[in-house]
């Protein structure tokens, strides 16, 4: 290899000495033609010219040698790069032009990728993340298919199993009040079983995760931190571990801070406390509040899981008569998390790589109609020489200072457009935190940028390799030459473009519409002029429900007194925020229940938030104390149990042991 290197280095370095070196090999064989002519008895004249015919094009000749030496292609394709350069450089419209459609195609496709990549395509921030699975409750019955598992159910599945390493268990949406290390703060946070951490494969920055006598009752007063919260409220002070700090009234011990990458079940997500079970949930089999999460073994795959819990959900089902054709659902972990959003993001990035592509077309007329008006030099490098498809890598190297300073500005652009996006990201976009330009995007951006330039190179790539060169070299030849190949190629270009804008404009326009739709759908609510506030009532502070009661009763008689209200309420779960979705049975003369979402409110909500009654009447403060108790319905539920019929006077009630049944004394509207 030393001797290829060392003629690598003098083909690029000494070139002007090879070329003189050429130049004198040259002569020699043409002064020896000569004298063999002129000893042959020709005139001097008649053996020149005799020695040049036997010789051959001399250029040619050195164009042949030229081809034949180390790195000469490299050497070629610089040539070829700067003289397409020069060439901008005496365009400058035409290269502002290409540089713009380059600059926003691949800006376009670098910050839709980045958003695609970070959410769907990036593996998860855990050990091994392709064998981590979430488990899931499927209730065809009940019409669930993918419903929240209850306690019980978790302790059958773990002790049952013999494909996962292990399983645990988090309930989510538990809201505290932080009142140390600033003003009172309202934080989420999630209780998760002991073993989440070893099941997901995290250890923590600072300090420990929990034990499992830290699952028990009594023993939870300890708490993680996340990252976000630890460096904004404590300034990233490494001694609070060990500290106690006060959690809805309750002083806990910080053990410990998650590192910034770990946001289960979500990055709004700021404290973790042990998961303690009430036994209650146990015995009963009905509270479906929790999020399973498992790691599977080493081998097993997502479908032999799925053949284990199904047999298990089989023995439940035989065992317990509230799990009657109650079955089990695996999923993979990063297709739970993202399967939400994962068919509109890559609908997005196939409209981007259709964008990109219409720019590409655009980028290939441009160069097209360039190359028509260089077709007589075409021909003449073609009559000196060059080959058909030294010409064509011409062309094409002709695109690199475009693709070059037109991707660097997308690249730019799209960087720009990443962080302006995650500050407004839709709160529902599942790891905003893994979204950013980085080597995978880089590489789909670069890849991207070649394919560019070589659709945007095709056109002036044909038309050198086409050129005529008698045609070319005839007066008039210029026009000859481009007509009826131009035409065409310039007529397909218009074609594909045209048959990729129109389902492009056809998609927005169909967008457009459904967002004026959606924006014109009536809610069921009135918003305007409504503010919320949200609150975590302590339990230690407030242990009975009657006193949560008496508390949420004086709050309200105070807002209501302020000058300027006309209503206040209290709801467990605001309209829009999300389902609470459970089975509720109905009282008519043929037994019927349904998978329902239902609220709990105070007197004064229905009127605050602008839920117009159908029929009967709304709650008073009274009807805490009425026995039976009392409900509300929405009007579609109403139609749905009791079609023709008044539903005020029947009952519902949710199908727990020693709840009784709601009498209806009202229908509102759906929201």
């Amino acid at each position: 290899m030393l001797p290829r290197l060392a003629a690598l280095l003098r083909s690029w370095f000494r070139s002007s000495r090879i070329d003189a070196e050429l130049d004198e090999e040259l002569r020699f064989h043409l002064e020896r033609q000569v004298q063999a002519n002129l000893e042959a008895g020709m005139s001097p004249a008649e053996a020149r010219r005799a020695a040049a015919l036997s010789l051959g094009g001399v250029e040619q000749i050195k164009e042949e040698a030229r081809e034949t030496r180390p790195g000469e292609t490299a050497r070629n394709l610089a040539r070829d790069v700067v003289y397409g350069a020069r060439l901008l450089r005496r365009s400058p419209a035409f290269t502002a032009a290409s540089v713009t459609i380059v600059a926003l195609g691949i800006g376009a496709v670098t910050a839709i990728f980045s958003v695609v990549y970070g959410v769907v395509l990036r593996p998860l921030p855990y050990r091994e993340p392709e064998r981590l699975v979430a488990l899931w409750t499927r209730a065809p019955r009940l019409g669930l298919s993918h419903a929240l598992p209850n306690a019980a159910d978790y302790r059958d599945w773990r002790a049952q199993n013999h494909v996962f390493e292990d399983i645990a268990l988090v309930r989510y949406l538990a809201n505290f009040n932080l009142t140390d290390g600033g003003e009172p703060e309202r934080v989420l946070g999630a209780r998760v079983s002991a073993n989440l951490f070893a099941v997901l494969g995290v250890t923590p920055a600072l300090g420990r995760t929990f034990t499992e006598d830290e699952d028990e009752i009594g023993h939870d007063d300890v708490v993680l931190l996340s990252d976000g919260l630890w460096r904004r409220r404590f300034a990233a002070d490494p001694s609070i571990v060990g500290r106690q700090i006060r959690l809805s009234g309750i002083p806990h011990t910080v053990i410990g801070v998650m590192r910034p990458d770990f946001q289960y079940p979500g990055r709004e997500f700021q404290v973790w406390k042990p998961l303690t079970v009430d036994p209650n949930e146990l015995a009963r089999k009905t509270v479906q509040n929790y999020l399973v999460v498992g790691r599977l073994k080493r081998g097993v795959s997502v479908a032999a899981a799925q053949s284990e819990m199904d047999a298990i959900a089989r023995r439940l089902e035989a065992t317990y008569p509230m799990n009657r054709e109650i079955g089990a659902e695996v999923v993979p972990l990063l297709a739970d998390v993202v399967n939400p959003v994962r068919p509109a993001l890559l609908m997005l990035l196939g409209a981007v790589g259709c964008l990109l592509l219409v720019a590409c077309l655009n980028l290939s007329s441009l160069f097209g109609a360039r190359a028509i008006t260089r077709t007589r030099e075409f021909a003449v490098r073609r009559t000196l020489g060059a080959s058909r498809g030294r010409l064509a890598a011409q062309a094409l190297a002709e695109v690199a200072p475009i693709l070059a300073l037109g991707g660097a500005l997308g690249v730019i652009a799209g960087v720009w457009a990443v962080k302006a996006f995650i500050p407004l990201a839709p709160a529902g976009l599942p790891r905003v935190e893994s979204i950013a330009v980085n080597a995978p995007v880089l590489a789909f951006s670069v890849s991207m940028l070649a394919l560019t330039g070589i659709v945007a190179g095709l056109v002036p790539a044909v038309q050198a390799w086409r050129s005529d060169i008698a045609g070319a070299t005839r007066e008039g030849g210029r026009s000859a030459a481009g007509g009826r190949g131009q035409s065409r190629a310039g007529s397909l270009l218009v074609v594909a473009q045209v048959a990729l804008t129109v389902p492009l404009l056809v998609g927005a326009g169909l967008l457009a519409q459904s967002f004026a739709a959606l924006s014109a759908v009536d809610p069921g609510f009135r918003a305007d002029n409504v503010l919320s506030l949200h609150l975590a009532i302590p339990r230690s502070k407030y242990p009975k429900d009657q006193d949560v009661a008496a508390f949420c009763g004086r709050i309200l008689e105070q807002v209501s007194s302020v000058p300027g209200v006309a209503a206040a309420g209290m709801v467990n779960r605001l309209p829009l925020a999300g389902a609470q979705i459970g089975s509720v049975e109905f009282d008519r003369s043929s037994e019927a229940e349904a998978v329902v979402d239902w609220r709990t409110i105070t007197p004064g909500y229905v009127e605050a938030i602008g839920i117009p009654l159908r029929e009967g009447r709304l709650f008073t403060e009274r009807d805490t104390e009425t026995a039976p108790p009392v409900g509300l319905v929405d009007e579609r539920i109403a139609r749905a149990i009791w079609p023709g019929e008044s539903a005020l006077g029947k009952r519902f009630r949710i199908p727990v042991a020693g709840l009784p049944w709601v009498e209806i004394v009202g229908v509102v509207g759906h929201v």
